[in-house]
């Protein structure tokens, strides 16, 4: 595909499309147990598409490279990621296969989440998948997981075009570690930081992953906040508590897309965090990874006033609960 033929996007993200279907119940029930379903939504997942949508809501273009089965799930996360703006022109869906589908527990008497998943049948990546010319018009490329060959192979086609590189390190992949040098912006999970340093004090850790490479090191600890550091120096944020936890599904991945977007305007790394926090905070407030992200005026308001105008949630959330009957008149 020429340049020409290319949308422009300041982000393009690799990964894999996921269907959620997102269930709130009191407590999950042991086994030959019972719990009620107080709230159900269906919505996109996936961490790189969930953050390419948290881009779209908040004013940035995105564009995903990816495989999804050509069924009625795949079509459903693909109209949920064009309605963020997210461009889906290089998605390819693979026929006669199976989108990833995942059931997203959200469990009110612990505020805790769990996942049960089935793994769709569609074809893995390969090279050939790659648009260079799609991937060097970005300035930034998002990765998920680990560095994996694909991820290393669209890492190396972005330095070639001076693309920054940002991955979402949710666990421990020696590939990973092996591949620091490829990477710009490492953000990284609570789960990465404590298998990577069960000791030592959080700015000296980070030093020694800036060192190998990256120009950001940022890991996440969920309510406790996020530590950081880069050239401005090292930092310490505490996480916003709003007080109204639904659920936590995506906040890793929408802190990602807030960050990028902020690191799009221009904001410093402690700024982007701080950003990026507010973000994933306020979307915890309702169901699922997608209905509670907020868009940039929302944000802003919250920077500044410390409210959150839930009126803004209450139409998407309503969209996502219609889910169901959206894919049953597909069929």
């Amino acid at each position: 595909m020429s340049l020409q033929q290319n949308k422009k996007v300041q982000v393009v993200g690799i990964d894999y499309p996921c269907l959620d279907y997102v269930i709130e119940v009191d407590h999950i029930p042991e086994t030959n147990g019972e719990a009620d379903i107080y709230n159900e939504s269906w919505q996109g997942g996936g961490m790189v598409p969930t953050a390419l949508a948290a881009l779209g809501r908040l004013g940035a273009s995105g564009g995903l490279i990816g495989i999804s089965g050509d069924d009625v799930y795949g079509e459903f996360c693909k109209a949920d990621l064009e309605k963020h703006g997210v461009d889906i022109s290089h998605i390819i869906m693979d026929p006669g296969t199976r989108t990833d589908f995942c059931i997203s527990v959200a469990e009110k008497s612990t505020q805790g989440r769990s996942f049960i998943t089935r793994w769709g049948n569609c074809r893995r990546m390969t090279a050939q998948d790659l648009d260079p010319e799609y991937i060097g018009q970005a300035d930034y490329l998002h990765l998920c997981m680990e560095m994996n060959e694909i991820n290393v192979k669209a890492a190396k086609i972005a330095r070639d075009y001076g693309v920054k590189v940002v991955i979402d390190a949710d666990h421990y992949s020696e590939k990973t570690e092996e591949n620091l040098s490829l990477i710009d912006v490492f953000i990284a999970s609570e789960k990465y930081y404590c298998k990577k340093f069960p000791e030592g004090k959080p700015e000296e850790n980070l030093k020694k992953v800036m060192a190998r490479g990256p120009e950001i090191v940022v890991f996440t600890l969920g309510e406790k906040g996020c530590i950081g550091i880069s050239k401005d120096g090292f930092f310490k944020l505490e996480a916003f508590h709003l007080g109204k936890v639904v659920d936590t599904t995506g906040a890793g991945d929408v802190f990602h897309g807030a960050f990028i977007k902020a690191l799009l305007d221009g904001k410093t790394p402690e700024e982007c965090a701080r950003f990026a926090s507010a973000v994933s905070a306020i979307k915890c407030m309702r169901l699922g990874g997608r209905a509670g992200i907020p868009d940039l005026e929302t944000t802003l308001h919250f920077l500044k006033t410390g409210q959150v105008r839930e009126s803004d949630f209450n139409m998407r959330e309503k969209r996502y609960q219609q889910g169901l009957a959206i894919l049953m008149n597909k069929n």
